[in-house]
């Protein structure tokens, strides 16, 4: 599974140069990505993806009920940092 999330970091910084060196037609752009859950019971188990995805190298944060930044409830939820979109 690490190497999974590897490539996949590999592939968005390749995407992300090569949007660079032959122009951004396509509006590639890095963006946060968000997942969380209403339920007590994924707590843990984000928790545990959390400090895997640290692992491999991904910038991501790790949120919970009590340090929530969102103007809605979760009971837990990570944000990853280096994503890419188009």
């Amino acid at each position: 599974m690490e190497k999974i999330y590897k490539l996949g970091l590999e592939s968005i910084k390749k995407i992300s140069n090569i949007s660079k060196q032959i122009g951004n037609d396509f509006d590639f752009k890095r963006k946060p990505s968000f997942v969380y859950s209403n339920l007590s019971k994924d707590i843990e188990s984000f928790k545990k993806e959390y400090n895997f995805r640290k692992s491999c190298g991904l910038k991501c944060e790790l949120f919970t009920k009590e340090t929530n930044p969102f103007p809605f409830d979760i009971e837990v939820g990570i944000i990853v940092k280096m994503v890419g979109q188009s």
